[in-house]
């Protein structure tokens, strides 16, 4: 009798704090990802926090949640992956949330 019950779940939307957390405090986060990917061609990304700040907010806006973090970040670091030994000399590059900001208009 139970298994033909309906099941009916509210999901709520999740917050900035909990969107930053999945960037950065997942075992397999994003963060971590580039951060490895960018040390494998001896350059240390740091990602401020008032970027990590936009990139959550961009989602809130979109409303589309912890789906669109991946893709949020591929369109802020596809430049910067596939161009590195061209435009970049330093073997630092920070990232704030201008940058951000200038990435996701264009």
């Amino acid at each position: 009798m139970i298994g033909r019950l309906p099941i009916i779940s509210v999901l709520n939307e999740l917050t900035k704090k909990e969107l930053k957390d999945i960037l950065l405090n997942t075992n397999n986060s994003l963060v971590k990802q580039y951060t490895k990917m960018f040390a494998e061609e001896n350059v240390n990304l740091i990602i401020e926090n008032s970027a990590i700040d936009k990139i959550a907010d961009i989602a809130i806006n979109l409303k589309t949640g912890a789906r669109s973090l991946k893709a949020i970040m591929e369109k802020i670091m596809i430049n910067l992956m596939y161009n590195i030994d061209q435009y970049y000399d330093s073997k630092e590059i920070i990232i704030n949330s201008s940058f951000i900001e200038q990435k996701i208009l264009l």
